[in-house]
């Protein structure tokens, strides 16, 4: 998660530097997500068929590599947005994996408890990411802020590939058909109980981030305030759109995979 928010700080700097435009500054950021979405399914879906320990350990890498790429490489918008992607499909392959690992070995009462614990720490992954980028930067650089953002997901992976193994539950050959289940997913959406959660989970993100970036857009004055606003819209949007594909995701994925379409509690 160090890299996750080390661009949305470092905006302001990048853009004058490079001469970007808003909307090419946006894009960068925005592709990030591009990469996250496409792919996450993909990843989930292979934690049935491949140990999870090497999906995180590939995922990891890809992280690492996206923001090491963007501090040592990037000099551009196409640089910038390269390694932006990437940085989203190494995220995908973490996160919900991450979770299924967790999944997998706790069982009983204390496993919402860990999962809860889990995905809180999102948060503070994404606190850190901020902190480190503002400390490292007015001292060495921007570039060095993402280059030592990349040791946190080795780090992770690193440990995570130390668990025990388990047995693989999935079985039977993999295609784009298992990798993709569009048909069960739109079983899914088709399900009463699990279209409501869906849709409520995407009213209540839309409703949190519009309505924050409203409430800023009436407070804020001043031109420092103005740039103050802008890092804190990019970032708490961006979160809230990641977090939104992050549980519906993770719904539609608990469902379509488990076969469980019976009524369920989502708890945001």
């Amino acid at each position: 998660m160090l890299g996750f928010s080390t661009y949305a700080a470092l905006l302001p700097d990048l853009r004058d530097e490079w001469g970007l435009s808003n909307a090419q500054a946006g894009v960068v950021g925005g592709l990030f997500f591009a990469g996250y979405v496409s792919t996450v399914s993909l990843w989930t879906a292979l934690t049935d068929r491949v140990d999870g320990r090497r999906i995180y350990l590939v995922g990891s890498v890809l992280a690492a590599a996206g923001s090491a790429g963007f501090g040592l490489l990037a000099d551009g918008f196409a640089s910038a947005v390269f390694f932006q992607i990437v940085l989203g499909v190494g995220i995908a392959a973490t996160y919900m994996p991450g979770l299924r690992l967790l999944s997998d070995r706790v069982s009983g009462p204390y496993q919402s408890r860990y999962i809860a614990f889990y995905t809180s720490f999102f948060g503070i992954g994404t606190a850190l990411s901020l902190a480190m980028a503002g400390l490292i930067t007015p001292h060495f650089g921007w570039r060095t802020a993402f280059i030592v953002s990349a040791v946190g997901p080795l780090g992770a992976g690193v440990l995570v590939f130390m668990l025990r193994a388990l047995p693989v539950h999935g079985g039977g050959a993999i295609s784009w058909r298992t990798l993709f289940p569009v048909a069960a997913w739109l079983r899914v959406l088709r399900d009463r109980a699990s279209a409501g959660a869906v849709r409520s989970l995407a009213a209540r993100r839309k409703r949190r981030g519009f309505g924050g970036r409203a409430r800023r857009r009436r407070h804020g004055s001043g031109i420092r305030a103005g740039a103050d606003r802008s890092r804190a819209e990019l970032q708490w949007g961006d979160h809230g759109i990641l977090r939104s594909c992050r549980e519906l995701g993770a719904t539609v994925h608990e469902h379509a995979h488990r076969g469980d379409l019976g009524e369920r509690r989502v708890v945001g």
